[in-house]
């Protein structure tokens, strides 16, 4: 009833966007982070073929939403580290950061503004999850753009995949790819939408990294570059 009405009411669709990537980040990386990961997409697909079936699109969300089961429940991001209370201190700073970086959302790549991920990877695929966080809050004070704070966690991520050994069980693939789609989700959301609860999957997809390292262990060696 809520998208409905939002859309029939003519509400603008960055405004819609903002709205759901607001509902779909109250909660921890729900569902290994889906129901971000289809929103995306849902809305990448009504560029191309119209908003005029936003209805029939954006309602289909709805239950992906409501049944997805929330991290903050989860075994693994309770213990033995509490990595939600890590999370939810970082989040109450957001609000003032956001301040810093929201006006270089969108800025190009070659910016000054945008952080080279290979100022960040070290700390992103490292082992200590507080220093995680506590460097994307430095990023944010430093006035880094947040769609680029997201593109660096994005690449992490998929570094995950480029490292993943062929010693892991095949379903382990799954768990390295989810954490790569909703990283991506979360930077092409901040480029459409931007705003400081969509920033919350930041932090999310960066904690989903650190979780996923046992995945580089061993690592696969990176191929060499074609000449």
């Amino acid at each position: 009833r809520c998208i409905v009405s939002a859309l029939r009411a003519g509400m603008a669709p960055a405004t819609v966007a903002d709205m759901l990537f607001a509902a779909v980040t109250d909660h921890r990386y729900i569902n290994v982070g889906h129901p971000l990961d289809f929103t995306n997409k849902a809305l990448e697909a009504l560029d191309a073929t119209g908003w005029e079936n936003a209805e029939l699109v954006l309602t289909s969300l709805v239950r992906g939403y409501a049944m997805a089961d929330r991290m903050e429940e989860s075994n693994a991001w309770r213990h033995p580290i509490d990595l939600v209370a890590i999370l939810e201190a970082a989040f109450e700073r957001l609000p003032d950061l956001w301040d810093h970086s929201t006006g270089n959302v969108g800025a190009p790549d070659s910016s000054p503004l945008a952080p080279r991920p290979s100022q960040l990877l070290a700390t992103l695929l490292g082992d200590d999850p507080q220093a995680v966080v506590d460097a994307l809050l430095a990023a944010l004070e430093q006035g880094h753009a947040a769609d680029a704070i997201a593109q660096a966690v994005a690449y992490a991520a998929a570094l995950r995949i480029a490292r993943f050994h062929t010693s892991n069980e095949f379903g382990d693939w799954d768990t390295a790819l989810h954490t790569f789609t909703f990283a991506n989700a979360v930077h092409q959301g901040l480029r459409r939408a931007p705003s400081p609860e969509l920033l919350r999957g930041v932090f999310d997809a960066a904690i989903s990294v650190y979780l996923d390292r046992f995945l580089n262990t061993p690592a696969a060696r990176l191929p060499e570059p074609q000449p």
